[in-house]
This record gives structure tokens, C-alpha cells and sequence, in this order.
């Protein structure tokens, strides 16, 4: 049976010669970690690093990840990691051991409760570059339990367009998605970034459809879903088309949240940190990564893709035309 679009950024749901009824949509954590590392390098080659991570295989990933992305500088540059059990009531501890490492770099590998509870434990006394995993940004359910003050600065990523960010309010598809959940969800929640992600889930779901015309079987199913040319979902931040092919697993053309196989072969990044706004009841993510946190200049960071890619796409797979081809978005 498909197992369509699953909201995880474990690479292990692209993985179509293990699982090929399987297949991811999130941008993995082994494409834009790899990224921030390179962000950190470009703000202070010297950098400290500390990292906290969820002890599971895609915490364990994102640390693998960034080690890659540093290179050979990564064992003197992380000069300290910690991990938590999603059992844990806090991480408190961690963030105490880490800060006393010396770190001024903290990367938040967290899943979005821990980083919460991370976000509001650093603020107190330990003021370090924050990256955030991009799987965290979400206002509703981690900057705004966090405390939005305490938000600020924080380098995050995305390629879906957020509800609570300024720039959309007179996006004519924004006003759409905010029709649409007003009719069919009143009761959800338009600040929940998820909210956002499970509409484009649900587009992407519908072009696969669309695609399959009257042929609704299994091997077709997954045959569409591994033959998505240029799709533009409504919400996702523009210039982002998602395109899939058989023999490779990277998701769009261009993305601010990672990018992957780009013509031009570069892989371009959009980071965003989160920023200062003149109204401070505002919920603003402000697209920035010039390192004083009240800049609201908006830089592109391009690098290499074969540096990046060439490390992390799988060996292509042997499958017969007749079987199904699963890769991710």
C-alpha cells in the first residue's frame, strides 16, 4: 500500500530500496544541516560549537550531518553534545553541561517540545549563536511557549510560507489557506505552522491524483508520485517548484529551506533568523542572515551542490520499470 508523503525528516522514508512503497516530503536533516555548518563557518570560523540532539536516528543524523558539513574542523570545532531521551521532563541538565563547555555557537537539533524547553533554558545567562532545526520553527508551537523575546536572533530555516510573518498578509494564497480554515478547521489554529504543512501535504496528494487519471492503482499511484514536474503548492515560499524522478531522492529545484538539484548547480539557501520587529506583539520571522540580530537585510547563501550533494545522495537503486518508484519531495 502507498505510504505516502510521511511529515518526517528521516532520510529512512526515502529510502526506496529498503521501503519502496515509502516516501518522504520534508527536506531531510543530512540536506540543510550540512548548511547551517556552513553558516557558522562564514559568522566565525573559530566557532565553539555545542550540540543538542534527540538520542534517536535522525538526532543522531543531524549530528553526523553537521560533523560532514564542517569537515575536518569538526572535532575541534564541537566542544560539546549532549542528548535527551524523549521520555526526559527536561533538558535543563544538557543545556547547563553545554553552556559550561565554553560554547558561543548552540545548535538545537530538538524536536519541537525539547526545543522549546531549550530556547527558554538558553536565554538564561548563555546568549550563543542559536541555530534551531528547521523542523522547530513553528511560532505556535515553539517560539510562543518558548517566549517570543527570548526567540530573538535564533537562525532557522523554511520553504513554506508562515502564517504569522507580515509579508503574507495580502498573499492572495495566504487569504485562501485562511478561507480554507476557516470553513473546514474554524477551531485550528492559523498561528500552527503544521497547520501549513499538512495543506500542502494534502496538494501535493491532490496532484498525484490528478496525475493518476482513471488508473487508481497501487504501482500507479506511486509511479505519479515519483513523476511530479514543477508542482507549485500555493504555500510554499516562491520560487520553490517540487519535482520528483525515479532514480533520486532530493525534493525541489530550489528551496529556501535547502535547495537540492538546482540547473544553475548551485544549491541556494534563504536562512531566517528570527528578528525585532517594531510592533514586538507581532510574530515576525524576518528572512536575515547578516549577524546583527536586528538587521533586517536579507542575504542569499549559495554554495557548491556537489560539495554537498555527492556526500549525501544515495547510490541509485536497481528497479524494474514494473515496480513502483518511491523517492521523496
Amino acid at each position: 500500500m502507498p505510504h505516502l508523503f510521511v511529515a518526517s525528516t528521516d532520510l529512512k522514508f526515502s529510502d526506496p530500496k529498503s521501503f519502496p512503497w515509502s516516501m518522504g516530503w520534508a527536506p531531510p536533516v543530512q540536506v540543510d544541516t550540512p548548511l547551517f555548518a556552513k553558516y557558522v563557518l562564514a559568522q566565525n570560523p573559530d566557532a565553539k560549537i555545542a550540540v543538542l540532539y534527540q538520542n534517536d536516528d535522525v538526532g543522531k543524523d543531524a549530528l553526523k550531518a553537521l560533523k560532514s558539513g564542517l569537515g575536518e574542523r569538526a572535532a575541534r570545532l564541537i566542544v560539546a553534545e549532549a542528548s535527551y531521551e524523549i521520555t526526559d521532563p527536561t533538558v535543563d541538565s544538557q543545556i547547563v553541561a553545554l553552556k559550561g563547555s565554553g560554547a558561543d555557537t548552540f545548535t538545537n537539533f530538538s524536536t519541537p517540545k525539547f526545543a522549546a524547553l531549550a530556547i527558554r533554558k538558553v536565554y538564561i545567562g548563555w546568549r550563543p549563536l542559536h541555530i534551531l532545526a528547521g523542523a522547530s520553527r513553528s511560532v505556535a508551537a515553539v517560539l510562543r511557549p518558548a517566549g517570543l523575546e527570548k526567540s530573538v536572533g535564533i537562525v532557522t530555516s523554511a520553504f513554506l510560507k508562515d502564517p504569522t510573518d507580515p509579508r503574507w498578509s495580502d498573499d492572495p494564497a495566504m487569504k485562501e489557506w485562511l478561507a480554507w480554515m476557516a470553513k473546514y478547521y474554524p477551531e485550528g489554529d492559523t498561528g500552527e505552522y503544521y497547520n501549513v504543512v499538512g495543506y500542502s501535504l494534502a496538494q501535493t496528494l491532490v496532484q498525484v491524483l490528478r496525475q493518476c487519471g482513471d488508473e487508481l492503482t497501487r504501482e500507479n499511484v506511486m509511479r505519479q508520485a515519483a513523476n511530479l514536474k514543477n508542482v507549485e503548492l500555493t504555500i510554499l515560499i516562491p520560487g520553490i517548484r517540487l519535482n520528483t524522478t525515479p532514480p533520486t531522492i532530493f525534493r525541489s529545484n530550489k528551496s529556501d529551506y535547502s535547495g537540492s538539484m538546482a540547473s544553475s548547480g548551485h544549491c541556494l539557501v534563504k536562512l531566517w533568523v528570527i528578528s525585532g520587529s517594531v510592533d514586538p506583539n507581532l510574530d515576525r520571522l524576518c528572512r536575515r542572515c547578516a549577524p546583527k540580530p536586528r538587521d533586517t537585510e536579507r542575504i542569499d547563501l549559495v554554495f557548491p551542490v556537489p560539495e554537498i550533494v555527492s556526500r549525501l545522495r544515495p547510490k541509485a537503486w536497481p528497479m524494474a520499470e514494473s515496480q513502483p518508484a518511491a523517492l521523496a519531495l
